[in-house]
């Protein structure tokens, strides 16, 4: 071989060396890329579970020490998004001195938090109140829980999810496919309480998460914690946590 053509044989093989060595640290730092997204993911999950223990802890405070009924409670606050307005959070059953009102330091003394950055990404602008969802195989039935609620984004879901032992079947979070409807921030008929509706402040369910009927998500039965795919109606995924069973 002449000397033009072992140079020609030099510039194909290094011409082959770089480009498999661009696509390898190409891969790499997709993999990078991926796996930071999915660490945020797991620690903004961790992080809305704490919240939700919180709030827990707030609810028990002002039933046990402050001795307020349910009708009492307020999770009212001023930056909600309809804070302070008449037929979402406001409570005119709560003492004046805020001690049955979750966010205030007389009674729950709960910080008012929103969710975390990726939640918020996909619409999650605030923790929802909801008098009307019903969890299959917890309370009485045909009776609404007090949950909170917001949209999050699928890696956080199934990270929600594997952080409360709930089953995401095929490495997925559950699909509801049934009807249900959520709007952020909530609508009057939504939001505890809704005394124009009932007198203990609560709706009928709208509809039952983890249900025996066709598209009800049944990995989500009696599961204080989950999260799943409202894929029927919203296509969002959608975190929620029981805070009182009834």
């Amino acid at each position: 071989m002449n000397e033009k053509g072992n140079a020609l044989f030099i510039l194909l093989i290094t011409l082959a060396t770089l480009g498999i060595l661009t696509y390898t640290v190409t891969r790499s730092g997709d993999s990078v890329s991926q796996n930071r997204d999915s660490e945020t993911a797991y620690l903004e999950a961790s992080d809305i579970l704490k919240y939700a223990a919180r709030l827990d802890s707030a609810i028990e405070r002002v039933r046990l020490s402050k001795g307020c009924k349910l009708i009492e409670m307020s999770f009212d606050h001023a930056d909600r998004a309809n804070g302070g307005s008449a037929g979402y959070y406001v409570n005119a059953n709560s003492p004046t001195d805020g001690s049955c009102d979750i966010f205030d330091e007389n009674g729950g003394n709960a910080p008012y938090l929103t969710p975390p950055d990726l939640a918020v990404l996909v619409g999650g602008i605030e923790y929802n109140i909801m008098n009307n969802i019903e969890v299959n195989g917890m309370g009485d039935a045909g009776e609404s829980e007090l949950m909170m609620v917001t949209f999050v984004n699928e890696d956080t879901c199934f990270h929600l999810n594997n952080l409360s032992d709930v089953d995401n079947p095929s490495g997925s979070p559950p699909d509801f496919t049934a009807t249900a409807s959520f709007l952020l921030p909530g609508a009057t008929d939504e939001t505890y309480p809704d005394f124009g509706t009932n007198a203990d402040g609560f709706n009928t369910p709208d509809f039952e998460i983890g249900g025996s009927g066709g598209g009800e998500a049944p990995e989500l039965a009696a599961q204080t914690t989950g999260c799943f795919l409202a894929s029927a109606s919203l296509n969002e995924y959608v975190f929620y946590h029981v805070l009182v069973k009834r």
